[in-house]
């Protein structure tokens, strides 16, 4: 027994040195969210990259922006018209679509790439559902996480028609702590348990392919970078598939949301929007 404890405190000695020396990439680019609010007033919690500009969802306002050059184009506002957001939490940007979720009336917004509207689409079909993060593959299926059912659901395309994808009712391990959902390039589905600290990897047809211990605090969001599957946590850590740790230079703010748009890494603070080159990162 003494000689697996000290084991085991070598592993976590070996963890702590790989994360404490980690290499530091500074931002390739930095806004200011007080410079966005020159005319309007947002407050950005939520960020995507749609045809080279910037979309921004604000939670409190229930508002959209989009900024272009150096304004803003918002839409939204509390209230049940088209444009309307009652409890908007996550937006995806797809093939110069924008949608976005919308947690109390279990329902998706779709808009063109200016913000215009185009359709609702209505994830209460058959009951009451009120998921809280999504994401789409390169088929157009959307992915929702139902946290009252604990259920993962998968929509054929841009439809209303849902089937169950993962039901984590079946693995205790994963009961009710999904954080976040995310799919790479070859449609592998990662999700996140922020109660095990375990990235799962899952093929489109909901089968669990490998998991992924997650060694940094905090972990926050499941991204792909360089083809290599990696997380980023509240602090600006990320950590690679191959447990390899860097460090994003943010200034000691924590991190809000982030989104990756090719190359390009987007990490939204509550005062910056830090915007990195993931070709600098190590390979």
């Amino acid at each position: 027994m003494l000689l697996k404890k000290n084991k085991n405190n070598v592993l976590v000695l070996f963890s702590f040195f790989q994360i404490s020396f980690a290499q530091s990439y500074p931002p390739t680019l930095q806004i200011n969210v007080d410079e966005l609010n020159i005319s309007s007033t947002l407050i950005p919690e939520v960020i995507a990259s749609s045809n080279g500009h910037l979309i921004l969802l604000d939670k409190q306002n229930h508002r959209l922006g989009r900024m272009i050059d150096d304004s803003l184009h918002l839409v939204g506002g509390f209230g049940s018209s088209k444009y309307g957001l009652f409890d908007p939490v996550d937006i995806i940007a797809d093939q110069l679509d924008i949608f976005i979720l919308d947690q109390s009336t279990g329902r998706i917004t779709r808009l063109d790439s200016r913000l215009n509207f185009i359709q609702f689409f209505d994830l209460n079909f058959d009951e009451s559902r009120y998921p809280t993060v999504f994401s789409i593959d390169s088929r157009r299926n959307i992915y929702f996480y139902s946290p009252d059912e604990d259920i993962v659901y998968k929509t054929q395309s841009l439809t209303s028609k849902i089937n169950k994808f993962v039901d984590l009712n079946l693995d205790i391990n994963t009961s009710a702590c999904l954080n976040d959902i995310s799919i790479n390039q070859n449609d592998q589905i990662g999700i996140i348990f922020n109660c095990n600290n375990e990235l799962f990897i899952y093929n489109r047809a909901g089968r669990l392919q490998r998991k992924f211990k997650i060694n940094i605090k905090n972990p926050l969001k499941a991204i792909t970078i360089n083809n290599k599957w990696s997380i980023i946590n509240t602090k600006g850590q990320i950590q690679f598939f191959d447990s390899s740790v860097i460090n994003l230079e943010i200034s000691e703010n924590t991190v809000i949301d982030v989104y990756m748009d090719h190359n390009q890494l987007y990490v939204l603070t509550k005062t910056e929007i830090y915007i990195f080159d993931t070709y600098s990162f190590s390979k």
